[in-house]
């Protein structure tokens, strides 16, 4: 990923690889309220797939470490 407007998609190429690949669906999103997550169109997808967004509260550098973390791991894994 390039541009952080390239999200939506990633997230949808993601999730489909994850599916098929696995046979597994993802349940829960953990993000740190970064813009490129709050976008209508992720909001509505995840509603749709019946997928948890979760978000850090603000200020707090520690729950962005776990979002990163996570983060690092998914791209680890693809």
């Amino acid at each position: 990923m390039r541009m952080k407007s390239e999200t939506f998609t990633c997230l949808t190429n993601f999730c489909a690889m994850v599916k098929n690949q696995f046979n597994r669906t993802i349940k829960h999103v953990r993000t740190d309220n970064g813009q490129e997550f709050l976008s209508n169109n992720i909001q509505i997808f995840f509603h749709d797939h019946g997928i948890l967004h979760e978000r850090t509260c603000v200020d707090t550098p520690q729950q962005n470490g776990v979002a990163e973390r996570k983060h690092r791991h998914h791209l680890n894994v693809a």
